[in-house]
């Protein structure tokens, strides 16, 4: 499964070419928020415009995960995206 992450930031700040593309493919502005990080029109348009993808001070990439689920998660302004299997977090009591 293909899932977008952004490797400087966090969330899913998309450039206009981006925006307009997703719009050319039939995306709402509306739904663009929306937008699930594994969906087509989503994974699609990162690779085909690449860093332009990317508004300012975003880095838009797209992780290659062997699974049927995945989780997105921060750690110092970054994003990953990994296996739920693969994250390891602990409560505090």
């Amino acid at each position: 499964m293909k899932v977008v992450f952004n490797e400087i930031d966090h969330g899913l700040n998309l450039s206009s070419a981006a925006l307009q593309h997703l719009k050319d493919v039939g995306v709402s502005e509306n739904d663009v928020e929306y937008l699930h990080r594994h969906e087509s029109e989503l994974v699609n348009v990162i690779e085909l415009l690449g860093e332009k993808a990317s508004a300012s001070g975003s880095r838009l990439r797209i992780a290659e995960l062997n699974g049927a689920s995945y989780i997105i998660t921060k750690n110092m302004h970054r994003e990953f995206a990994v296996l739920p299997e693969e994250y390891n977090f602990k409560y505090n009591n």
